[in-house]
């Protein structure tokens, strides 16, 4: 008996130990689990963050190197398109887009150039002139050395040819089958020969 009294004390002092053992186990894994957790959210949070940040960087790249210049680059052609031909265009992104950009201002600069030689030439040429577009209606105007068209180019701009100078219907040319010819057909047309009425020429 004092044997078995012995071993039970034994083993009873051995399963304390372990229950001990097992408990202290327990509390380090709780507390492993808890750090892991926590350094996963940790982990999740810097993630995140690094993707949002991704997406702002992603979106100052794209809004500095494609849609500003395209935005500079619509807002020049509007410019040209309103006769503004003197401005230029600043795309600076050593690309596609600023090689586009150039090549805008150079046709802008060339289309200036051949402006100013068509107005020289308008201005200093000794016939009458009348510029119309495909519909009749008058865009420029310019009498002759001696008065020929005998109208103030100013009430007839705008207007359709031969609302301006109704009498011309009465002459020996059709003229908005000429304006057509020349309009739809590109043809080349000089009017040679034209014997407008007696108070048109005068």
């Amino acid at each position: 008996e004092r044997i078995e009294g012995d071993l039970i004390r034994r083993l009873d002092g051995h399963l304390l130990e372990a229950r001990r053992m097992a408990d202290l186990a327990r509390q380090r894994s709780g507390s492993d689990v808890l750090a892991v957790n926590t350094q996963l959210l940790w982990l999740a949070a810097l993630i995140g963050a690094s993707g949002v940040g991704l997406v702002v960087a992603g979106a100052i790249v794209v809004r500095r190197w494609f849609i500003a210049p395209i935005a500079a680059l619509h807002a020049g052609t509007r410019e040209f398109a309103g006769g503004k031909l003197d401005h230029r265009i600043s795309v600076s992104t050593g690309d596609e887009l600023g090689a586009l950009g150039d090549a805008l201002n150079c046709m802008a600069s060339s289309l200036c150039v051949s402006q100013t030689k068509y107005r020289s030439l308008f201005e200093n040429q000794r016939d009458a002139i009348i510029i119309v577009d495909g519909d009749g209606v008058v865009c420029e105007c310019r009498d002759a050395d001696t008065p020929v068209i005998a109208t103030d180019p100013r009430t007839v701009i705008g207007r359709r040819l031969l609302d301006g100078w109704s009498e011309w219907r009465r002459g020996n040319y059709d003229w908005e089958e000429l304006t057509r010819r020349v309009a739809i057909g590109r043809e080349r047309v000089r009017a040679l020969g034209v014997v407008l009425p007696r108070e048109a020429a005068e």
